[in-house]
């Protein structure tokens, strides 16, 4: 999944080492993230239904 600033002119706070900050001097901003969807708390009824097979 590749995600793009873009759009209008930034209006963010200026953090020295932000992607924003980054972006705004010319710069790629490269920022790895995994977001975890998985819900967890249903492994349990999962096994179940699984054990029931």
């Amino acid at each position: 999944t590749v995600y793009f600033i873009g759009g209008d002119e930034p209006h963010w706070s200026q953090i020295e080492d932000s992607d924003a900050n980054a972006v705004k001097n010319g710069y790629i901003s490269i920022t790895p993230i995994a977001p975890d969807f998985t819900k967890k708390d249903s492994f349990g009824q999962i096994r179940n239904w699984i054990g029931k097979q």
